[in-house]
């Protein structure tokens, strides 16, 4: 495996996880035996995004496009299962049930977590009257 390969699997390896600063993998693929300019042209290669620092232009941080593109999918995913959460609420409401009796029937159904409640609950409140 060559230089620019290896430093390639090493930036797949550290990046599968969500962005990372670009000064701790400088750091860490130091340790790896893996060469600054050979780790930059390894993520020229795989096309790493580079993310800025707020409202800085200083990159402070690398994240792979394909783990941007499955959480973004993951993230739609969530908010579509809100939306449908929140209907489904409305409409027992508008049935006449309780709002505590409507969600403890919801987490019945959706095994949600306390995010997932408070987004639903949130969706709902910007509807109502």
């Amino acid at each position: 495996m060559g230089k620019l390969q290896q430093a390639e699997s090493f930036l797949r390896s550290q990046l599968k996880g969500g962005p990372v600063s670009v000064v701790e993998l400088v750091a860490v693929a130091a340790r790896e035996g893996i060469a600054r300019r050979t780790l930059f042209r390894a993520a020229e290669s795989l096309n790493v995004l580079r993310l800025p620092a707020g409202d800085s232009r200083r990159i402070v941080s690398w994240d792979l496009p394909e783990a941007v593109a499955q959480r973004k999918q993951a993230l739609a995913l969530r908010l579509q299962a809100v939306r449908q959460a929140a209907r489904q609420i409305r409409r027992l409401l508008l049935n006449g049930l309780s709002w505590q009796f409507a969600l403890s029937r919801m987490r019945k159904r959706w095994h949600w977590d306390d995010a997932f409640e408070v987004a639903v609950v949130a969706k709902i409140q910007t509807k109502r009257p």
